[in-house]
């Protein structure tokens, strides 16, 4: 028992300087030639997701509670994004909904991975009942997530605002494009969690 919580010591020591050098490396860090959803970031919102690295770098236990939970399912998203055709940024979603959490549930009723609401878990088939909660299964959660996303990319006119209808929902994003008439997120006028939302996706992707 001492040498098992010795060795955790360790490891957690370890993790930790690992994480305070990340973000002093990462500190000033200059970004380049960015992508999301294989569409192109405009330079304007570079410094944004900048800040957002060094945000993301200064919550040294997150990262490592979300490094160790990388192992768990990780590799298993890959595996089904490659699968469907979506872009391999939609692996780094539940890095924001949920710290990769399959247990996570929000205080509006999302739950798991992906943060499925039940009315579109129900829109996909998902049992969800007082008995059972298929939200929690991170298999299943993964690929109605996915379907969802291919969804939404039927909707609209870029896979960037695609993802930010996952977080906004498309009816709320339709009328912000409408309000704002811009077809472009990145001129989209909707509320700071989406804009966010996208910072902290490609934070988590090029900041690691």
């Amino acid at each position: 028992m001492k040498k098992r919580f010795a060795n955790s010591s360790i490891f957690l020591l370890t993790s930790l300087i690992a994480y305070m050098t990340l973000f002093f490396v990462y500190g000033n860090i200059k970004l380049y030639d960015l992508e999301f959803a294989w569409e192109k970031v405009p330079e304007a919102v570079y410094p944004i997701v900048e800040r957002k690295i060094v945000a993301q770098n200064k919550n040294f236990l997150k990262r490592l509670y979300i490094k160790n939970k990388e192992d768990v399912y990780i590799d298993y998203i890959d595996t089904q994004v490659a699968s469907v055709w979506v872009p391999y940024d939609i692996r780094y979603i539940p890095y924001v909904e949920s710290s990769l959490n399959a247990n996570a549930i929000s205080e509006t009723g999302a739950v798991g991975l992906w943060q499925l609401m039940p009315e579109t878990g129900r829109l996909f088939a998902m049992r969800i009942d007082e008995n059972f909660d298929a939200r929690y299964d991170y298999e299943v959660s993964t690929g109605v997530a996915l379907e969802y996303m291919i969804s939404l990319r039927d909707q609209f006119p870029s896979r960037t605002l695609a993802v930010a209808a996952y977080n906004r929902g498309p009816n709320w994003l339709r009328r912000d494009i409408q309000a704002s008439q811009a077809r472009d997120f990145y001129e989209l006028e909707t509320a700071d969690e989406t804009k966010n939302y996208i910072y902290k996706i490609l934070a988590y992707k090029y900041g690691r």
